[in-house]
């Protein structure tokens, strides 16, 4: 996951919000660290990747990849604080789901720069 991304695909609650993060890159840094920046903004926040193998949230016996990312900002970046599952990656784009209890699905498509 190291490396810089970019958000191509941000749905929060059923709503298309990916504009809100033109033109910013991620950069994910070994140290768990990530900087989002624009040129003239920049913003930090931390990340880390686990396998989530608790039996009481998994309808079957695999276990899950969690990506976990937080931005301690209460604007745009704030939304994607979240717990997020990964259910498709490669090495240049990783998809992620954030399984919400009001019933609308977030998901959030990153793509290597």
């Amino acid at each position: 996951m190291d490396g810089t991304w970019r958000i191509t695909q941000f749905i929060d609650d059923g709503r298309d919000e990916t504009s809100d993060f033109d033109g910013f890159t991620f950069t994910f840094n070994a140290d768990g660290s990530v900087v989002a920046e624009n040129g003239t903004l920049s913003f930090t926040g931390s990340w880390f990747i686990k396998l989530d193998d608790s039996s009481l949230d998994d309808d079957d016996d695999s276990d899950e990849l969690e990506f976990n990312v937080s931005f301690s900002l209460s604007n745009d970046f704030d939304e994607l604080s979240e717990d997020w599952y990964v259910i498709e990656y490669s090495s240049n784009s990783i998809r992620l789901l954030d399984d919400d209890d009001d019933g609308e699905d977030d998901f959030l498509t990153l793509t290597r720069v």
